[in-house]
């Protein structure tokens, strides 16, 4: 675990993370009206049981069916980012790759 998230001064830099946090492109869990966050290494993470076993999932790797279902989340999260940023066309060719 090292501090390798650059902060450009003048430039946007867009934090993603496996975990559910204040990063841009994260896993959005179910939130509850009162979150406890923690910081660690530049970024912040909700302390939650899902990212307890995300993090377990990190050490020990889970089986087949829960890795694919992380990479699916992954497209998940990215297509969220980019339509909330107005970058992604429901219409574009790259649908076709990652429905």
């Amino acid at each position: 675990m090292t501090d390798n998230l650059p902060i450009f001064s003048n430039d946007r830099t867009v934090r993603v993370s496996p975990f559910d946090g204040r990063q841009e492109i994260c896993p959005r869990d179910f939130r509850r009206r009162r979150q406890l966050y923690t910081s660690l290494h530049n970024q912040s993470f909700r302390v939650s049981l899902d990212n307890v076993v995300r993090g377990l999932h990190s050490l020990w790797p889970p089986p087949h069916h829960d890795l694919e279902a992380y990479h699916s989340q992954g497209i998940a999260d990215a297509k969220r980012f980019l339509q909330d940023e107005g970058f992604y066309d429901q219409n574009s060719v790259i649908n076709e790759f990652y429905p």
